[in-house]
């Protein structure tokens, strides 16, 4: 610090006692007289040292709210100076407007970037622009980009309103969708008595109109033993109308949609109750037909999924019914059916699951159609 004070001492009476320069913008003091610029003096309080609250000279306390030198601010706007691109002889007050409008000083071209080089004086730059490509065209699409500029603008206060009837829309559709499921509930203890009795009876068509029936109410929440009871009446009606191939797609497509949400057990039962085995029989008498064979191979994937302990032994039952050469059958009766194939293989894969069922699968030509 003194150090410093004996520097400040050599300066002029209006130099900043931090940096040693005149300021150029407001000036401070503290009680005693010492002037800073006021970017010096808001750095030392701010720096957060032992003697930031005290002038940096005399140490004397500083107030928060710093004190302005207006005497010594008019005193520096009236020193001599000069323009550093003209040489100009002029006050410091007059520097900063002269600076801005000094003809010698340097500037680019107002296109510089969109790709102007030039680079001259403020007194050629009219001239320049008068025939710089760039600035042309600049000036001819310059109402474009303002235009472009206004239809985002535009554009993205009408998305913010669509967003907001979107977001209104769904919430009415969410609680739309939850009457529905409501209404759905109280009408399942009428609707499964009468759809397994279609199912269980010799009436084909009924039979048809009641899976698809049980294909939507699988769709909701139901318990289990609901559960249980459309699997039976769906495995009797897949057994008593085997020739019928909507009644096998749909009870297919049924079987897998429960499958999809049952819990282990409830596939094992599932298993035990013959849908496996209802499943490839359906398959077999349609083989030529991909809708069939689709929902079918959808059906034994769902069923013998999972991690449980039984897993194995129901992809073991599906074997023994069946099912690799069923679908093999159906692979090769349907060549041409895109989303079949993929499907089917994936199933086989997933069924195949130890070397001997490999083997099988091999045995009846599994790689000849997968490849």
């Amino acid at each position: 610090l003194g150090s410093m004070a004996r520097r400040a001492a050599d300066q002029s009476e209006y130099d900043c006692c931090i940096c040693l320069s005149l300021p150029d913008d407001c000036v401070n003091q503290c009680h005693n007289g010492h002037i800073f610029c006021a970017m010096c003096l808001a750095t030392h309080q701010a720096a957060g040292r032992a003697n930031s609250g005290n002038c940096p000279v005399c140490r004397v306390p500083l107030d928060v709210e710093p004190i302005r030198n207006l005497a010594a601010e008019r005193g520096i706007g009236n020193l001599p100076t000069i323009c550093s691109y003209c040489q100009a002889n002029m006050r410091r007050s007059e520097l900063l407007l002269h600076a801005d409008q000094c003809p010698a000083r340097p500037v680019i071209c107002d296109a510089a970037e969109v790709g102007c080089a030039w680079a001259g004086c403020m007194s050629n730059k009219a001239t320049h622009e008068l025939g710089c490509v760039h600035v042309i065209c600049q000036s001819m699409i310059g109402p474009v980009h303002a235009e472009v500029r206004a239809n985002k603008e535009r554009l993205e206060a009408l998305l913010h309103a669509t967003q907001g009837q979107l977001e209104a829309t769904q919430g009415q559709l969410k609680a739309t969708k939850a009457q529905l499921q409501a209404a759905v509930h109280l009408q399942h203890s009428t609707l499964l008595p009468l759809a397994r009795a279609a199912l269980e009876g010799r009436d084909w068509l009924a039979a048809a109109h009641a899976t698809q029936t049980l294909h939507l109410l699988s769709d909701s929440c139901m318990a289990a033993p609901q559960l249980r009871g459309m699997l039976t009446s769906l495995v009797t009606a897949m057994r008593m109308h085997r020739r019928n191939a909507a009644l096998q797609q749909h009870a297919c497509a049924t079987i897998a949609s429960i499958a999809s949400k049952a819990t282990a057990r409830q596939r094992t039962r599932a298993a035990e109750a013959g849908a496996i085995e209802a499943i490839v029989a359906g398959m077999r008498a349609h083989e030529g037909l991909g809708g069939v064979q689709k929902k079918g191979c959808l059906a034994l994937r769902n069923i013998t999924a999972g991690t449980d302990d039984d897993v194995g032994a129901r992809k073991q039952r599906a074997a023994e019914a069946g099912a690799i050469e069923a679908i093999v059958a159906g692979m090769r009766a349907n060549m041409d059916h895109a989303s079949l194939q993929p499907r089917a293989r994936a199933t086989l894969m997933h069924i195949c699951y130890t070397g001997a069922l490999r083997q099988q699968a091999r045995a009846c030509g599994a790689l000849d159609v997968a490849l």
